[in-house]
């Protein structure tokens, strides 16, 4: 082959100049026409077939066409830009439960760990999520958090927007109720709980009337065909009630009636003025004494010298001395505690209970109503105790207070002379309200 080759250049070396101008032309069209002959027999190809087509063939290349393109993605979306398309928001609510706080739930939907503490930081009441409350929130795929709202209660939305990297703005909306008053009534045929939930009272309305009248009937004590009738003033927010206020309660009782008006100091008094709560005395004895412990949650404890709450008041009396009970009650208690020596618990109404303890004898029995001032034992020194004294507890709504600064008295109470004017008139303008159908 290389020989072939050689040959020819040598051959040709001697040609004269024409013959190599019309040997080079020739060479040109012959590699023209292998390089573009597919081409053009390809075009004419298509041409011949074209033309050869019939009418119905092309209708049918038409319609195969057309249904090829239905079952294919518009052409449109192919050619968008990445900047064309808009970047998805994930929407997510969630409802707080026992244990939750803003970085526990967050993190577990996969928000960035960054905005959730500059949020947290810049809005420290966001610590304060309490269960039941409804919270949601915007992000993008990649976790980053645009929006966060907190509905703390169906009167206070708070909406949290992001301005830039670590700041967010805070907007707050308070959504006001429409107050309206409404009057119910019912009879007793069951409890009186019972009864009060057939006649539409719901539990707060129900604790209120019972906590307004709770000095002057045992409830438990009610009989049937007893009838009561109360006016509440009830916030409507989107058709529920948010809250609702005790304004007057008339409660029939073997033919007697008994009465609750609330007045301008949110107490409560009868129709002729006088409150209708308990009164107190201000200190468990008779005779002098002198406080040799007072009420305090860190007090250094003489005996074991650990810091331990002492939630009454110790009176230094010599041992006998009388022990009055500061009120009407019913004795829930009474018992010898190594601790506390012989002691007692008096319960007054639904929400107070006195104790007295380091008694030398005890009076009274449990289950025996007693009334103020009733002598209930004398003092002593039982128990562990550093010498003879009077501990003296009060309680209200399950919880120890300072007996020497509470006030559980009607005279603290008590309306002034323009006060009882105007509340006169409100007992006037609601007592006819109060009629039983």
């Amino acid at each position: 082959m290389n020989q072939i080759v050689q040959f020819f250049i040598s051959t040709i070396k001697y040609f004269p100049r024409y013959h190599l101008l019309i040997l080079e032309f020739l060479i040109f069209i012959t590699l023209f026409i292998i390089l573009f002959r597919p081409i053009i027999y390809s075009k004419k190809h298509f041409l011949d077939t074209e033309h050869s087509l019939n009418k119905s063939s092309l209708n049918d290349i038409n319609q195969k066409l057309y249904e090829s393109e239905l079952d294919s993605e518009p052409l449109d979306q192919e050619l968008l830009s990445i900047e064309d398309i808009e970047e998805p928001i994930k929407i997510n609510n969630y409802t707080i439960m026992n244990g939750d706080t803003l970085i526990t739930v967050l993190n577990q939907y996969g928000i960035n760990s960054k905005d959730v503490a500059n949020l947290a930081k810049q809005y420290k009441n966001l610590r304060n999520l309490k269960i039941g409350q409804y919270i949601s929130w915007e992000s993008d795929t990649e976790g980053n958090l645009n929006k966060f709202t907190w509905e703390i209660s169906s009167k206070e939305i708070r909406t949290y927007k992001r301005i830039d990297r670590v700041t967010f703005t805070e907007n707050v909306s308070n959504i006001i109720g429409t107050w309206k008053n409404i009057i119910l009534q019912g009879y007793l045929n069951d409890s009186f709980i019972n009864s009060a939930y057939i006649a539409g009272f719901n539990a707060n309305e129900i604790e209120s009337v019972m906590q307004a009248l709770q000095w002057k009937i045992d409830f438990r004590k009610l009989h049937t065909g007893d009838q009561f009738v109360a006016l509440f003033s009830r916030e409507i927010i989107n058709n529920k009630i948010e809250q609702s206020r005790l304004l007057a309660i008339r409660l029939k009782t073997r033919g007697k009636d008994y009465f609750a008006f609330k007045a301008e100091n949110n107490k409560f008094y009868d129709q002729n003025g006088f409150g209708v709560s308990q009164s107190f005395l201000k200190y468990p004895l008779s005779k002098n004494f002198h406080v040799s412990s007072i009420f305090n949650m860190y007090r250094l404890n003489p005996i074991t010298k650990k810091i331990s709450p002492h939630r009454g008041v110790d009176f230094a009396v010599p041992i006998g001395t009388p022990v009055l009970s500061v009120g009407d009650g019913l004795v829930i208690f009474k018992k010898y505690d190594p601790f506390a020596g012989n002691y007692i618990a008096i319960k007054h109404g639904r929400q107070y209970i006195t104790r007295y303890m380091h008694l030398k004898k005890i009076f009274v029995q449990v289950g025996e109503k007693i009334k103020k001032g009733d002598k209930i034992g004398i003092s002593g020194n039982t128990g562990r105790s550093t010498g003879p004294h009077l501990h003296f507890e009060i309680w209200i709504n399950h919880r120890a207070v300072n007996p020497l600064t509470i006030k559980i008295n009607n005279d603290a109470f008590s309306l002034s002379k323009d006060e009882k004017i105007r509340y006169s008139s409100r007992v006037q303008y609601i007592l006819p309200k109060l009629q039983f159908n």
